[in-house]
């Protein structure tokens, strides 16, 4: 018999992922990795259709991004008002794929931002792991994206030197925004794995000297993050100096005409473009298509690369796919329900979703 249907707002979502420890983000993240890997290895048990989209008289759009890996199958809705300045708000559907029955309602906000950053940890922990150190990263932005960057930096990078954080209006407005790191240098919870880690908020609107700072904190970067629908780079690609190799992850951008960095860079013989999709992102990737790259240019990042390929410069593309929502989207609802049992007796029971007895 099938557990009752659960559903889980953005503040269970958050408190679920903000209470994982290392061991657990990194299962979540091997999980995220098979699923990538099974579009190519599994491909008569993938399906994600292209998105659906319906645009209403009153200006908003709504996309349907179905997907099921046989097992189970997901519908992940989004609606945008380009009228109103509120985000997006969107739901994840998961069902039995045999059955029909509802496992799960998933609101999407948190769990979009934390699957992307996710994704960009996987080539990174790799090269880590080969021997390559990180010791400085940036993250461009201050949305969700970013800060689940942040938060897994955080919690899986040890020995962080110096974490940038870089906005686009005040200084003041990066440090409202990001609430992991608005005790910025004060002792976090961050302390024990990174105790020498300072934290610096950089922005253009009353900075004097901004761009020497920015300029210096790019070129000095081991990893860099950028997690905004940027249409302009966010950096002239000359910050990219020839001093050391890096790691540039550009998970914000998701358009043609959207781009995060100059394209030219992704050209450079001496750098390796990994993506979720070789298909998606030669339709929807700008960068992507304005650095003009074929199939061939383009690894998946679920594959092995050499070694050559994570010690040297290294672009991961992101455009997002439904079934990283699906792969994630099931873990969560997994810890939720393990979660509430444990805390059945307590009164953090009542915080952790809400079941739908009877529902079928």
């Amino acid at each position: 018999m099938s557990p009752n249907p659960l559903v889980l707002s953005d503040a269970d979502i958050s408190y679920i992922l903000n209470n994982l420890d290392a061991p657990a983000l990194l299962s979540t993240l091997q999980i995220l990795t098979t699923a990538l890997a099974e579009i190519t290895t599994r491909p008569y048990d993938i399906h994600q259709p292209l998105r659906q989209s319906i645009t209403t008289s009153n200006g908003s759009t709504t996309l349907f991004m179905p997907s099921s890996n046989t097992d189970l199958t997901a519908v992940k809705t989004v609606t945008l008002n380009t009228t109103t300045s509120a985000s997006p708000k969107g739901t994840l559907t998961i069902f039995n794929g045999t059955t029909g029955e509802l496992q799960g309602v998933l609101a999407a906000e948190q769990l979009t931002g934390y699957r992307t950053a996710l994704a960009s940890m996987i080539i990174l922990l790799r090269r880590i792991k080969r021997g390559t150190p990180v010791k400085r990263i940036v993250v461009f932005g201050t949305g969700k994206q970013a800060r689940w960057a942040l938060s897994l930096c955080m919690n899986l990078i040890p020995g962080l030197l110096q974490v940038t954080i870089v906005g686009r209006s005040t200084v003041q407005r990066v440090r409202d925004a990001l609430p992991g790191a608005r005790k910025l240098n004060e002792v976090t919870k961050w302390s024990l794995s990174s105790p020498d880690c300072k934290f610096v908020a950089l922005a253009p609107v009353g900075e004097p000297g901004f761009e020497g700072r920015l300029r210096e904190a790019v070129g000095g970067a081991d990893a860099i993050f950028c997690c905004t629908p940027a249409t302009e780079p966010l950096f002239p690609v000359e910050y990219l100096t020839a001093e050391r190799t890096r790691y540039v992850s550009l998970v914000g951008s998701y358009k043609p005409h959207m781009k995060e960095i100059d394209p030219a860079y992704l050209r450079r013989k001496d750098v390796t473009v990994f993506v979720d999709s070789k298909e998606a992102c030669l339709k929807e990737a700008g960068e992507v298509i304005g650095a003009g790259l074929k199939e061939d240019d383009l690894t998946e990042v679920w594959n092995t690369p050499l070694h050559e390929e994570l010690k040297g410069n290294v672009v991961f593309k992101c455009v997002g796919l439904a079934i990283m929502d699906l792969a994630v989207g099931a873990e969560v609802l997994r810890r939720a329900r393990e979660e509430r049992e444990k805390l059945v007796f307590s009164e953090t029971y009542k915080k952790i979703g809400v079941e739908i007895p009877n529902f079928s």
